[in-house]
């Protein structure tokens, strides 16, 4: 989950991470986007992905 605001974080609340969905951190929709599908091709770990996200 990302938000297409100016800046910010989308916050990881307990319901969002029990229903499997991932916080993109400051990433734009569309920079997650691309990340996520390159990050698929590496791993569909939901973890390694939220620590992509982190990262980059």
């Amino acid at each position: 989950m990302s938000t297409r605001a100016g800046s910010g974080v989308v916050p990881l609340t307990t319901r969002l991470r029990s229903r499997g969905i991932l916080s993109a951190d400051n990433l734009t929709p569309q920079k997650a986007r691309i990340l996520l599908a390159l990050a698929l091709t590496v791993t569909a770990e939901p973890e390694a992905v939220a620590r992509l996200f982190a990262t980059y």
